[in-house]
């Protein structure tokens, strides 16, 4: 069989943006870097302990996609048509081991740092993902093979693919990221902190002072 003809209900992917528990985080990590310092680490200390949280997972988007496909051919006689319900779930975040410290300077209570542009982290479809919610296969036509449906399947795996693109997940990562960076920092002592991101003009923000109470 050739590639079956797919059309998913128009704009029909649903997008729902899940928070992921990044706060409760904060003093195991803050107490974990104290811990291990007799005095004020040094900036290869808080770099390591920083790159040690790997890839940090910040944003996730649960996404439920409407798959149609129609198999009708000129050469063939009645029709097959089949309905799969998609539910994925997308992880974005920033490689942490990547991370850079800068500049670090404790007398007056600043920090430089460069981190590496977001990513996906994850895109996951589980099989009780997957449901099929219509069949029509009409008497003259054989019921779609296994091989058939996986290949649907893949189909609407890359409009889900195509639909993360037109998101802001990446975005609402860096942004989550960053937040997360200047409470952790913060939670240490740091007044003044710069966060800059790999890949851009190469120039570290103005240095972020604390609001005035």
């Amino acid at each position: 069989m050739g590639r079956l003809p797919m059309e998913g209900l128009p704009e029909h992917t649903t997008p729902t943006k899940r928070r992921l528990p990044l706060r409760r985080l904060l003093p195991l990590l803050v107490l974990g870097l104290l811990a291990a310092c007799t005095q004020a680490p040094q900036r290869a200390e808080v770099e390591t302990r920083l790159q040690g949280m790997h890839q940090l997972a910040t944003t996730e988007y649960i996404l439920r996609k409407v798959v149609v496909a129609n198999d009708s051919q000129w050469y063939t006689i009645g029709e097959r048509k089949v309905l799969i319900v998609m539910r994925a779930s997308v992880i974005a975040g920033v490689d942490l081991q990547q991370l850079r410290v800068i500049e670090m300077d404790w007398d007056d209570m600043s920090i430089s740092l460069q981190i590496p542009a977001p990513e996906i982290i994850l895109l996951n479809i589980p099989p009780e993902g997957i449901e099929y919610s219509f069949q029509q296969v009409d008497f003259t036509r054989a019921d779609f093979t296994h091989a058939e449906l996986q290949q649907i399947e893949a189909l609407g795996e890359a409009k889900i693919r195509e639909q993360v693109d037109k998101l802001n997940i990446l975005s609402e990562a860096e942004t989550s990221t960053r937040a997360f960076l200047e409470s952790f920092l913060r939670s240490m002592g740091f007044q003044q902190i710069a966060i800059a991101r790999a890949g851009g003009d190469g120039t570290l923000p103005e240095l972020q002072m604390p609001a005035d109470q």
